[in-house]
């Protein structure tokens, strides 16, 4: 009868750590507000490249699209070619990648889908679509906009592997696997 017994509180406790392990959160998000990624991508700018003429793009407010792995910031923008100003406003989008050796979130794949210059032609406008991301990708995408333990989040969580990446409630979520399988 004591063997009996034994037997059914070990099936009743294996049934019940199945059941326990089987609702258990198995990932872990870290949401990243968007004005911090501002104060991130805020310091990097002005950004300035000169060749034939001298673009500049400065002041860039961030915003994330709804349900995206990309992050928009327009900015200001002058457009200059010897004593000829031309200020104008530039949208920038990127790609966010996440980087698990350094535990840091990089702009990626930058493009300009947006650009406004006073007094200019569509032509020039085109150009400055075209090579405004250069610039950009030259000075922005080796630079972290979000470091996982520069916000005092473990650094073992770093180390788990990156699920996915998204904007949601107009925060940037970071999905961890939680238990490695």
């Amino acid at each position: 009868m004591k063997a009996l017994i034994a037997v059914v509180v070990m099936i009743g406790l294996a049934v019940g750590g199945w059941w326990g392990y089987s609702r258990l959160e198995k990932d872990l998000h870290i949401d990243v507000e968007a004005s911090e990624i501002q104060a991130s991508v805020g310091a990097m700018f002005p950004l300035k490249k000169c060749m034939l003429a001298c673009m500049e793009f400065h002041s860039p407010i961030v915003q994330f699209a709804p349900n995206a792995d990309r992050v928009t910031f327009a900015t200001q923008m002058r457009a200059s070619l010897g004593p000829i100003e031309m200020p104008g406003r530039v949208a920038f989008d990127a790609r966010l990648r996440y980087d698990p050796q350094t535990a840091a979130v990089y702009l990626a794949d930058i493009r300009i889908p947006e650009a406004e210059l006073s007094g200019v032609p569509p032509e020039i406008v085109g150009l400055v679509k075209q090579h405004g991301p250069l610039v950009a990708s030259a000075a922005l995408q080796d630079k972290p906009v979000y470091r996982l333990r520069d916000a005092g989040t473990l650094g073992a969580v770093a180390e788990r592997g990156l699920k996915s990446m998204a904007v949601t409630d107009g925060k940037l979520r970071l999905t961890f696997q939680w238990i490695k399988p």
